[in-house]
């Protein structure tokens, strides 16, 4: 054990885990920062199925124990990590406009104090201008953490762990070793106060009481943060007891959101950016299109693709409806896709994530449950483009009814 490292840790809240302040004081200086690099964001990109314009999310690193500052007391001490340098690209990353998501990729025990909470309340303040999520990489706790509960959601693997939600302090007594070796110590002081913790002499009681509130104070403000972060009760927060939390039983406690490999994450996330990206666009699909079947314009160009409007029941007269019902044999006089089946297969493209599906699908004139096929095929191969077969008009102009749909959904006519 590094005497030196340990008493530069002792006295001070730490959002860390237990073994990792002692793992910290075992290191011996030379190799502290031996290998360490600056980390600096990994950026991915996705094709939008809607434009096939790239969405890119920026994956910003935190791992090893987490300082204050870059540099400065103590910046030694740590990893090359920093709640300056986690700023510093979680800013420049959400100012950036080719940046459509921020994911924090954490593998961390934790780390100081002095500096976390006001970056978790800028992540949090941050909340709208674009998505932000937390993968576990494989382990969050305390202080990282606090920084994770900041995010939309956080992403556990089956085997990964989460929470410490706790705040430690740890007094150094070595007066009996001194005595042992025959070593007396004097301080020489002014201010009551100032000789509370040394390792010399014994800790009062009065100096245990104010460390204890100083835990209590820090304490109170991460389970407040968190509880804020996660919209989880403060007693629900403070009743994990600084616990850890493996997968599932991370998210059963409110801790994460989803068990998942990173690699799932990671497309989960993009498959979300996807679908909000594209959300106006299917809505004014959907919306648009029923604006132009109510035209005549709409119900001629369906018709012109072979889609039929169903035939409405008219109303039983009120005093048939007293009579006693005679049930006859029935025919459907539409045999063809109708106009609510477009609208139905344009609404399956919609929640699918597809919207240029519609017009290959209108084209082909399928029924819904053979779209409802198609989707899913594609979804599976990954290929969302159905080509057109059919030309809609003896004009060979494109159809108005394929030409909007390609318009809304951006599918450029395919």
């Amino acid at each position: 054990m590094n005497k030196q490292l340990l008493q530069l840790l002792a006295n001070r809240p730490l959002m860390m885990l237990p073994g990792a302040v002692e793992f910290l004081a075992s290191m011996s200086p030379e190799i502290m920062g031996e290998g360490a690099e600056i980390p600096s964001p990994e950026m991915i990109s996705s094709n939008n199925l809607n434009s096939g314009a790239p969405l890119t999310a920026a994956i910003i690193p935190i791992s090893g124990a987490l300082r204050h500052k870059s540099s400065g007391f103590l910046s030694w001490l740590y990893s090359s990590m920093s709640y300056d340098r986690i700023r510093k690209m979680f800013s420049e990353a959400l100012m950036d406009e080719s940046i459509d998501a921020i994911i924090f990729d954490i593998d961390s025990p934790g780390g100081d104090v002095a500096g976390c909470f006001d970056l978790v309340d800028e992540i949090h303040e941050a909340r709208g201008k674009k998505p932000v999520c937390a993968i576990a990489n494989e382990f969050i706790f305390s202080a990282a953490y606090a920084i994770a509960s900041a995010t939309d959601s956080i992403y556990i693997p089956r085997t990964g762990q989460v929470g410490s939600i706790g705040v430690i302090s740890v007094h150094i007594d070595e007066s009996k070793r001194d005595e042992m070796e025959g070593v007396s110590y004097t301080s020489i002081f002014a201010g009551e106060r100032k000789n509370d913790f040394s390792r010399h002499s014994k800790l009062s009681e009065e100096a245990h009481a104010r460390a204890q509130d100083s835990v209590d104070k820090t304490y109170s403000l991460f389970v407040e943060s968190v509880s804020r972060n996660r919209g989880a009760s403060i007693d629900k927060i403070s009743g994990t007891e600084a616990g850890i939390f493996t997968g599932q039983d991370a998210v059963d406690n409110g801790l994460a959101d989803y068990v998942m490999s990173r690699k799932e994450a990671i497309n989960h996330i993009l498959v979300n950016l996807n679908k909000k990206k594209n959300k106006g666009g299917l809505m004014g699909l959907k919306e648009d299109l029923g604006k132009l079947l109510s035209g005549d314009g709409g119900v001629q160009a369906l018709k012109d693709l072979g889609f039929e409007k169903k035939a409405e029941e008219e109303p039983v007269p009120q005093e048939a409806a007293t009579q006693p019902t005679v049930t006859t044999a029935t025919t459907d006089v539409s045999n063809g896709p109708s106009y609510e089946d477009a609208l139905e297969i344009t609404e399956l493209c919609e929640l699918a994530g597809c919207p240029q599906m519609v017009s290959g699908l209108l084209e082909k004139k399928v029924g819904v449950d053979e779209a409802r096929k198609l989707i899913i095929k594609a979804k599976a191969d990954g290929d969302f483009v159905v080509n057109s077969t059919v030309s809609p008009t003896t004009t060979g102009e494109v159809n108005p009814f394929i030409a909007a749909c390609s318009e809304i959904a951006g599918s450029g006519g395919n």
